[in-house]
């Protein structure tokens, strides 16, 4: 199948790395990047060769997709594509492409050892506290995630699978010399060509635009010049960080509040481990290679140093073979029995587990200590302000929402509250500055209640923040007055016009050119035109304008053309000559750049056609 897709893939690959070279380099996006399966959408779980994709693991995919949506600035929750329904067709199509690769990887023979996948989630940062992986902390982010320790380690396992997928499609992408060849040719190409300048500046004097013109062009586009509908409030605002700094936290208070967590404190062991791994291979008589460990061990060789020698983990063996802090549950039975019976310092017998067979050893035993005073005063203060905060809040919140909505005394409900009558610019129901950057207060803003009752509102539009506020301001949405957009029409007619007007002139020169066998640089003499030659110059030759040099690298020898640049000047184009670049004339460094991009472009191509490839031949079934 690979060398299949590698045929089809070859001539879309050279084209592309010529132009992420001359554009400059892209993020590339990896296995699962894929568009739409229109047989998949809208349903509800399915089938992917034998493996099941549940109604909870849709779900749960819905469900953590439509918060990371949440997460994003000026979302309003109420829009279409945050439905359900709406999410529901592409998270399945996703998670039927994943299935189809899970299938594909396993039945090729690739694994994921759950000691390895213990190792992966101990490493992960979302879970260290302190710098230290944190057993608590991983529930709780699991649990408000929708998973189980068990099912987490799942997931890990089958992106464990699909990593080793992309990294084999990756390790077995090649470029051939003579692509390069062809790459440099392209990359290095020299070009000699004539550019005449027409000066905008020069023929603005020629255009003019009357008042009936800009009148039609009004009439015309009346829609383009609809100001859409906006308001401007005034309101108070209640966030529990503000009210924290007005908080206080006095000696005697943080001293109980100390005395009472030493009553209550329960003491935690923590177990650091290493271990070293040997995995079963072919050819290699592993029962020996225990022995010889075993015998090493006995004679007080170094843990460490065994690691670096025998250990089969690439990943913690250049850290000694460290795994951190033993967490119940992430790692096999028989292994974490083994790990919890040793003493410091101590290294166990082997152990068996399905990644293979490991000594593991305790690092390090803690029994933590009750903390002293000092060490604690400041984060109890922190503590304790935030408690009282978080008390009034609730007290002042529930003002706000019980304000009387007839009540127009914005001004009086800040007073007593003891907060600040604010104003905010004018703002639409799309978005706005500042406190309107909040989709809730912007949706408030714009109910009839506001707008056409006139009354107060109040909500609470995030974690501890409410807002009370009234319409200060509102601009139904209407077409602009002619007097306002007459400049702006006035101008937009000119440079249609004096566009116009160029391009006829440049074809006319281009013409002249051709029909009657001018010379270029006499006829754009004779015309005070600007004349230049530019002899054998690179794509990225500095001093010509980039409209210009793109339009002269798309063009033939012979060839002549005509092309705008950003100014509105036009320039008429012939090319003369077209070298192609050669290896020789490639810095070192630049061709070992370009190398290194057609490999990582290659396997990226590989990787995406072998994703489609799978996916087009699974057998897929939708419930």
């Amino acid at each position: 199948m690979l060398q299949n897709v590698r045929d089809k893939m070859k001539g879309t690959l050279v084209a592309t790395v010529v132009m992420l070279f001359i554009v400059g380099p892209l993020v590339l996006t990896g296995v699962g990047s894929g568009g739409f399966l229109g047989s998949v959408a809208g349903t509800d779980a399915a089938n992917v060769d034998g493996k099941n994709i549940t109604h909870t693991e849709v779900r749960r995919a819905v469900y953590r997709r439509r918060q990371q949506l949440l997460a994003q600035q000026n979302v309003d929750e109420s829009a279409d594509y945050l439905k359900e329904e709406n999410l529901r067709g592409p998270i399945l199509n996703n998670l039927t492409e994943r299935a189809a690769l899970l299938v594909s990887a396993e039945s090729a023979g690739i694994g994921a050892a759950e000691s390895l996948v213990g190792g992966d989630i101990l490493k992960q940062e979302v879970f260290h506290v302190d710098g230290k992986f944190d057993a608590q902390t991983y529930r709780r982010l699991l649990a408000n995630s929708g998973y189980t320790p068990a099912t987490y380690k799942v997931l890990m396992a089958e992106d464990f699978i699909l990593r080793q997928q992309s990294q084999g499609l990756s390790l077995s992408a090649f470029t051939t010399e003579q692509e390069i060849d062809s790459l440099v040719a392209l990359v290095r190409q020299k070009r000699s060509f004539s550019a005449i300048k027409l000066d905008a500046q020069k023929f603005k004097e020629q255009v003019s635009v009357a008042d009936e013109e800009v009148s039609e062009y009004y009439e015309k586009n009346a829609a383009r010049f609809i100001e859409r509908e906006r308001v401007s409030i005034e309101y108070v605002e209640l966030t529990l960080t503000e009210l924290e700094k007005e908080q206080e936290a006095n000696d005697d208070e943080v001293r109980l509040r100390f005395d009472e967590d030493v009553a209550n404190f329960v003491p935690e062991i923590t177990h650091e481990i290493s271990h070293l791994l040997v995995e079963s291979k072919d050819g290699v008589d592993q029962a020996s290679v225990i022995a010889e460990i075993t015998a090493k061990l006995g004679a007080g060789e170094d843990f460490m140093a065994l690691v670096s020698e025998y250990s089969d983990d690439s990943g913690t063996k250049a850290l000694g073979g460290s795994l951190g802090v033993l967490t119940s549950g992430i790692f096999p039975e028989a292994f974490e029995d083994a790990a919890y019976k040793l003493e410091q310092g101590e290294v166990s017998e082997p152990v068996s587990t399905d990644a293979g067979i490991h000594f593991i050893k305790l690092d390090k035993k803690t029994t933590t200590e009750v903390p002293a005073f000092e060490e604690r005063k400041l984060a109890i203060e922190r503590l304790i302000k935030e408690e009282k905060a978080q008390e009034l809040y609730g007290s002042m919140v529930d003002q706000l929402l019980e304000v009387d909505s007839t009540e127009d005394d914005l001004a009086g409900l800040a007073e007593s509250l003891g907060l600040t009558v604010k104003t905010s610019g004018m703002f639409g129901k799309a978005f706005g500055p500042g406190i309107a950057s909040n989709a809730q207060v912007r949706n408030a803003a714009f109910s009839d209640d506001a707008l056409v009752e006139g009354l107060i509102s109040a909500d609470e539009v995030g974690d501890y923040q409410t807002v009370a506020f009234k319409v200060l301001k509102h601009e139904p949405e209407h077409t602009k007055d002619l007097s306002e957009v007459k400049s702006l029409i006035q101008r937009t007619l000119e440079r249609e016009k004096l566009a116009a007007l160029m391009g006829e002139n440049a074809d006319a020169l281009i013409a002249s050119i051709s029909e009657a066998g001018a010379v270029a640089k006499t006829l754009a003499e004779e015309m005070g035109y600007e004349y230049s030659l530019h002899d054998l110059v690179e794509r990225a030759a500095a001093g010509i304008d980039t409209a210009v040099m793109g339009k002269a690298f798309s063009m033939g020898k012979g060839e002549r053309a005509s092309v705008a640049d950003r100014a509105g000047n036009h320039y008429v184009l012939e090319v003369s000559a077209i070298s192609l670049g050669g290896r020789d004339a490639m810095p070192e460094q630049q061709l070992s750049g370009l190398v290194a991009q057609v490999k990582v472009q290659g396997s990226n191509f590989e990787s995406s056609a072998y994703q489609a490839e799978v996916v087009e031949n699974a057998d897929i079934e939708i419930y």
